[in-house]
């Protein structure tokens, strides 16, 4: 509709600079000389702003004259140029109207609708969803709706806001340290920006003490026997920070006792001396004098005496005598002598008794001395086993579901002594087995397989499931194999989280062919100047393979890159661009003003 009525109008306009020009008569005379002969000049039509004549020039003196002079023609706006008034301008919500005003008169020759500008936005701005929230860190976007249309203006970028964190976390830094005496302070600095967000306090650290000074104390004296121990202590917590020794003091014995101990032995004919010594360090402290000791001979020699002979079955006593006081000293035993047995009888005695495997001995004694004077062998008894010990042979072994049976045999004859059941043993299957899946493989996992006992289910041993790459776990994750183009469709295919293995695929949508310029169906331009349009293909913004041409080349001109350079010319020129992959062609109307 709108083509229509720019051509309606365009053939108005020609239609008012189609106007016969047919030239008046000459002045009969010239006002100025008198002289009859004139030439024709030109003459001028009446118009919006002007009135029509014939203008003539005296061959004489030269002086113009005007003759069929006709009155201004208010619609006639020929040869004067337009402009088109936007009055009102198209918004979102409403078509506009373009004035076409001659620029003689100002006055307007026609109005044509403009339609909707989805891009010229009457309402007022309208605070959307924030979609993203500006934090610390980052800014944020917000939308923006028009109150008219309701429909989403460019989006809003939201200054950061140093107040919100996010979902930054935090990070510990001291702030000041704790010592043993006063408490520190630990600041938690956000990861995004930095900032302090919070403080909190440090206990008393008792193994810090800062830059306070120490002071000493004994802790325990050095005495003759012992070092000492000297304590250094914090003077803010008086905590003892480290100790050091005192070495021993041999003059200070403490409390330690004394004890005495012979200097000089008193013997049976001579004082002795005693000394008294420190417990400690045995250091001597004192001394003082031991009485006559008659019971110590000192280095006085003995001499013996038979005081009672030794028989065969009474032992002797023999004297020992003191050469300095004559005293007995001392006796001793004389050993019993085995040679003589006097008029002692005699009597047997089993020594080794007979066993299973080893023949017995009877020895023959005195009755004096219990001296054994001979010895005879006795026959092998095979009902005693005496101290031979057993070993344990099993008779039938048991097994995880049968008890078995143990004997015992005499370690010297190999005699069945005894017997004993031997308890199930639930490590001992003669049976078959069985297998049993614990754990199935997957496709990134190998699996497990137990090995059972027939006889009494116990699990015997565990094998390996190698993977089974067609046994998939976990979720599917999507993937483009091949993208898709115009006209064609592409594929995405649907994989394995766990191994990545390619499960199924399925159709992505071909793109729509799509070819536009980008501006309004109709640009209004000005003369003498340059303007730049850009074209997309496809969604894409196309900066090669496309070719621009103008419809009629004396309006403006045109080169590769859509850049359009208008002559000084009013006018309506159309723009094309042409795709130079399929041939598809889009055409604006550029109006010259």
């Amino acid at each position: 509709m709108r083509k229509l009525t720019v051509i309606l109008f365009t053939l108005i306009m020609a239609s008012i600079l189609v106007v016969t020009a047919v030239a008046a008569d000459p002045p009969a005379t010239c006002t100025n000389c008198g002289q009859t002969a004139f030439t024709f000049i030109r003459n001028a039509i009446a118009n919006c702003v002007g009135e029509g004549y014939d203008l003539y020039e005296c061959n004489n003196c030269h002086t113009e004259h005007k003759t069929g002079v006709v009155a201004i023609n208010p619609g006639n706006h020929a040869p004067n140029t337009t402009r088109i008034v936007k009055a009102p301008a198209a918004t979102c919500i409403a078509t506009g109207i373009d004035d076409y005003v001659c620029n003689g008169c100002n006055s307007v020759i026609t109005s044509l609708p403009r339609p909707i500008d989805p891009n010229n936005h009457a309402g007022k701005d309208v605070e959307g969803e924030i979609v993203i929230a500006p934090t610390c860190h980052t800014s944020g976007i917000q939308n923006i709706d028009c109150d008219a249309c309701h429909k989403e203006k460019d989006p809003r970028i939201l200054p950061m806001d140093p107040d919100n964190h996010g979902a930054y976390g935090t990070t510990p830094r001291v702030i000041t340290a704790a010592i043993c005496t006063d408490k520190g302070s630990m600041g938690h600095y956000c990861l995004g920006c930095d900032a302090l967000r919070s403080t909190t306090e440090i206990s008393v650290d008792p193994a810090n003490h800062g830059d306070h000074d120490t002071y000493t104390k004994t802790i325990t004296p050095a005495i003759c026997t012992d070092k000492g121990s000297m304590g250094h202590y914090c003077e803010g917590c008086d905590a003892l920070r480290n100790t050091t020794e005192i070495p021993v003091d041999a003059t200070n014995h403490g409390t330690y006792d004394t004890h005495s101990a012979v200097i000089t032995a008193a013997i049976c004919t001579t004082k002795g001396t005693m000394g008294h010594y420190c417990d400690g360090c045995d250091a001597l402290r004192s001394t003082s004098d031991v009485p006559i000791d008659g019971d110590n001979h000192g280095n006085y020699s003995t001499y013996s005496d038979v005081i009672t002979a030794a028989t065969c079955n009474v032992k002797g006593s023999l004297g020992h005598y003191c050469e300095g006081c004559d005293k007995l000293l001392s006796t001793a035993e004389i050993a019993l002598n085995p040679n003589n047995h006097g008029n002692n009888d005699t009597y047997t005695e089993v020594i080794t008794a007979a066993i299973c495997n080893v023949k017995g001995s009877l020895g023959t004694y005195c009755e004096g001395c219990d001296a054994l004077l001979k010895t005879d062998e006795i026959a092998v008894d095979l009902t005693n086993h005496g101290n031979n010990g057993t070993h344990a042979l099993v008779i039938t072994p048991a097994t995880c579901i049968l008890e078995g049976l143990r004997g015992f045999y005499c370690d010297g004859c190999d005699a069945l002594r005894d017997t004993a059941i031997i308890a199930i043993d639930p490590q001992n299957h003669d049976g078959d087995t069985y297998e049993h899946v614990i754990q199935a493989a997957t496709c990134v996992a190998a699996g497990i397989r137990g090995i059972y006992c027939e006889d009494c289910d116990a699990e015997l041993d565990r094998v390996p499931i190698a993977i089974d790459p067609d046994n998939h776990v976990g979720g599917t994750y999507e993937k483009v194999i091949t993208p898709p183009a115009v006209g064609t469709p592409g594929v995405m295919g649907i994989y394995c989280e766990s191994c990545d293995a390619l499960l199924d695929t399925k159709e992505i949508p071909a793109i729509v062919y799509s070819l536009r310029i980008l501006a309004n169906p109709t640009v209004s331009v000005y003369r003498n100047k340059v303007y730049t349009f850009d074209v997309e293909i496809n969604g894409v913004l196309a900066t090669t393979g496309v070719k621009w041409t103008i419809g009629d080349p004396k309006y403006a001109s045109v080169d590769d890159n859509g850049r359009v350079t208008t002559f000084n010319l009013t006018g309506v020129v159309s723009l094309t661009a042409t795709d130079l992959a399929t041939g598809a062609s889009i055409t604006i109307i550029l109006r010259i003003l």
